[in-house]
């Protein structure tokens, strides 16, 4: 079972417009968030955490204008979208990022073909951040 500990609390700090992106809120968080997933490599009744500091920039999910109406309401993957910026962010791996990506979008309740979707999407265009940005 995998779930977020700890509430999104965040503030936002700038807004940035692209022609294809739309509109993006980044937003700061003021307080750190955890998420807890079990592995196969933990002992039974022990689970692994990811824990984003208080501090840390986001703009949650990057969801492209074209396809926000698929998407619908943003907001259950906000706290995921968070943690993946910053598995990104930290160098994680792609493959891990992605994967915790699409295993928090399912414990926030966003229904299977939406977060398939969302992780098709971080594997086919998450190498452009993930090499180009700072």
């Amino acid at each position: 079972m995998a779930k977020f500990l700890t509430p999104l609390r965040a503030k936002m700090i700038r807004r940035k417009k692209s022609w294809f992106l739309g509109v993006r809120d980044y937003h700061k968080l003021i307080e750190p968030l955890c998420f807890e997933y079990h592995s196969a490599l933990c002992l039974p009744g022990d689970a692994m955490r990811i824990y984003i500091p208080s501090g840390f920039e986001t703009d949650y999910s990057t969801i492209p204008k074209p396809f926000r109406p698929l998407v619908g309401d943003p907001t259950p993957t906000n706290r995921p979208g968070a943690m993946h910026d910053f598995l990104y962010s930290v160098r994680a791996g792609r493959w891990y990022a992605d994967c915790m990506f699409h295993l928090a979008l399912r414990s926030e309740g966003v229904p299977k073909w939406k977060a398939n979707a969302m992780y098709s999407a971080v594997r086919l265009f998450g190498w452009i951040p993930y090499y180009f940005r700072k």
